[in-house]
């Protein structure tokens, strides 16, 4: 993982997990993201203006990387803006002089949708937590 002042990878890291700031930093000494091949955006929902320019970002490094994979999730979000948003970009190299408006290469974005289920939620308290789990405090925890 890379925080803001904190990392714990090496150069034998092969999965990094990065907030959305960091990674925007990352951008600012490598342009392209050469050492990523997939980006993944956990809780796409939750926007805040770090996430909306790194989706810019993003979808602008997309025509210059065609081997760029991003994956955005979210158990809630409604996808139909997003997926009009990824539609249609070229992608790198799809124009040459030779070539017709309509040959161009573009991107296809795919929604994936995985069925799941809600669970019941029961708020429990302390106190409830201590009856349920027969917890006597026999002073030792003061």
């Amino acid at each position: 993982y890379q925080v803001r002042l904190e990392s714990s990878s090496s150069k034998r890291t092969q999965l990094l997990f990065l907030t959305p700031g960091v990674l925007l930093k990352k951008f600012q000494s490598s342009p392209h993201l050469q050492e990523f091949t997939h980006v993944i955006i956990d809780e796409i929902h939750e926007r805040d203006k770090y996430t909306e320019f790194l989706l810019i970002a993003l979808k602008d490094l997309m025509s210059r990387r065609d081997d760029l994979c991003i994956i955005l999730m979210s158990a809630t979000i409604q996808t139909h803006e997003l997926l009009e948003y990824w539609s249609g970009l070229e992608k790198p190299n799809s124009i040459n002089e030779n070539s017709h408006r309509d040959m161009v290469q573009l991107y296809r974005p795919v929604e994936v949708n995985i069925p799941g289920r809600t669970f019941p939620v029961q708020e429990c308290f302390l106190e409830d937590a201590l009856n349920m789990t027969g917890f006597v405090d026999n002073g030792s925890m003061r």
